[in-house]
């Protein structure tokens, strides 16, 4: 039965935003700027248990997708949509370890990593030719750029 209530995830007087859903439908990421930093955090979907901090950045984060086995969390990180912006992925499991994807220099971005269903590639959109457009590149391996 279909309740049509509205349930707030988040709350507290802070600015939590771009959620991003898991895979299997258990969590919502979404990043939160809180004491001058910026924060990404998971929570169950349902709202029953308390939201996890899963990474603290003294730049701009904030999740872009969650790879399908759920095992990478992917975030964009840098000037809000600005030149320097880098796509970077969060392993959810083990050490935890943030590595970079995408990177970026001062005269270009890199934002919106997608990854495809199979896992093997990631969709971002870049400025590095001059203009946004779309770009294509493996992930965890291989090589190219579409």
């Amino acid at each position: 039965m279909t309740r049509r209530i509205r349930t707030r995830l988040t709350f507290g007087p802070v600015t939590n935003s771009y959620p991003v859903w898991a895979p299997d439908s258990k969590w919502i990421a979404y990043c939160s700027d809180r004491n001058g930093r910026h924060h990404l955090y998971r929570k169950p979907s349902d709202g029953s248990g308390a939201e996890e901090l899963l990474l603290d950045d003294d730049q701009f984060i904030f999740p872009n997708d969650w790879s399908g086995d759920g095992k990478f969390l992917f975030y964009s990180r840098g000037p809000f949509f600005g030149k320097g912006e880098e796509i970077w992925a969060l392993p959810l499991d083990g050490d935890r370890k943030p590595f970079l994807v995408v990177p970026n220099g001062r005269d270009s971005f890199a934002s919106g990593g997608r990854l495809s269903p199979d896992g093997r590639w990631l969709a971002y959109s870049s400025d590095e030719s001059g203009q946004a457009e779309v770009y294509i590149i493996p992930f965890r391996g291989g090589q190219g750029k579409w």
